[in-house]
């Protein structure tokens, strides 16, 4: 257990507003649903899911889209669903070799802009904090981001470094860790449920591979308030994710 030294509700106060409300969106479902997408999908496939986001994976495409072809998919994307883009690095996880701050700024520069964008706090602080101010002054709301692919931390050091990824003040916060045992899931869920009720922003966490599949299901009962899934077998974009209707048929 935290002491209330380590753990206490002096962060920030409590969130005051979900992200979906922040998003304007209606669920039917118990929380957000995002899933990946890249060019080499089928759009219809995509448009026509239950998703609530379609999270673009810049990183997984064969090659950038062009200025031209970007505006038009991300033009189509918005007309039927809330963007997320996501350019990630091959250090979490993701297929990117690019310049990451580079690539981030251009996606914010163009003037067809998405909903969301990820941002990697493992970019740096000066990174960090010049992507924020740029997604604020471009009305971009972000997601602060965090992936480990290896383990997941015990519960102190799991409630520091959300509270020091909150402290950058990104829209949402997201952690998403690999467990080992069952026990790393049901420490995660535990630490999801107390920080939830400290933070000011959305929490988004996940404990990824089969033995995390349980986290995506009911995440949502202890503050995690979006998960992603995949619409068929072949299209996730990382390791745990469920399908989309397996996902509603457990809910």
């Amino acid at each position: 257990m935290l002491s209330d030294k380590n753990y206490s509700l002096k962060w920030y106060g409590w969130c005051t507003k979900l992200l979906k409300d922040q998003l304007k969106l209606n669920l039917t479902h118990p929380a957000l649903i995002a899933v990946p997408f890249t060019t080499q999908m089928a759009l219809t496939e995509i448009l026509s899911s239950a998703a609530d986001i379609v999270e673009w994976r810049l990183d997984l495409e064969m090659t950038l889209p062009d200025k031209i072809q970007y505006r038009d998919v991300l033009k189509q994307l918005k007309s039927h669903k809330k963007v997320l883009l996501t350019y990630r690095s091959k250090q979490e996880g993701g297929e990117g070799q690019q310049i990451y701050e580079q690539v981030v700024h251009d996606i914010l520069a163009c003037d067809v802009l998405p909903d969301l964008i990820d941002i990697e706090v493992n970019q740096g602080a000066e990174v960090v904090h010049q992507l924020l101010a740029l997604a604020r002054d471009r009305r971009v709301m972000s997601i602060l981001s965090l992936h480990n692919f290896t383990q997941t931390p015990d519960e102190n050091e799991l409630v520091s470094l959300i509270k020091n990824m909150s402290d950058y003040h990104p829209d949402v916060v997201k952690v998403a860790m690999m467990p080992k045992q069952l026990a790393d899931v049901e420490r995660l869920l535990n630490v999801t449920a107390k920080c939830h009720k400290v933070l000011t922003q959305p929490l988004i966490t996940m404990s990824m591979g089969d033995l995390g599949k349980k986290s995506r299901i009911i995440g949502y009962q202890y503050g995690s308030e979006l998960t992603f899934a995949t619409t068929s077998q072949t299209t996730g974009s990382a390791p745990g994710q469920l399908i989309i209707t397996d996902l509603l048929a457990q809910w």
